[in-house]
């Protein structure tokens, strides 16, 4: 009895790892692979034509303006803003 007992269990172990490996050599269609990727790149496209198509609708803009817009965001970078963040690692709020 216990004879027939070890051969069932050999061949339930052997079932088992037959049902694991198998999944490994199925054949996989890959032909899809990327499409989603594809199909977000194509909707944000910008269309180059949409100027011409549309129109200028933004009027002339002043030298003194776009100068100062200019050095507002160059000074963003010397000096940053700072975050606000305290008491980051410590325990009990101190």
């Amino acid at each position: 009895m216990k004879h027939v007992h070890i051969q069932v269990r050999r061949a339930v172990l052997a079932a088992l790892s037959l049902a694991a490996v198998l999944p490994g050599c199925a054949s996989v269609d890959d032909s899809a692979v990327g499409d989603s990727a594809r199909a977000l790149f194509v909707s944000q496209h910008i269309d180059p034509e949409a100027g011409n198509r549309n129109g200028s609708r933004v009027g002339p803009t002043e030298g003194r303006t776009v100068r100062e817009a200019v050095d507002r965001q160059v000074d963003t970078f010397r000096t940053p803003a700072t975050t606000g963040v305290t008491g980051v690692g410590t325990i009990g709020g101190k």
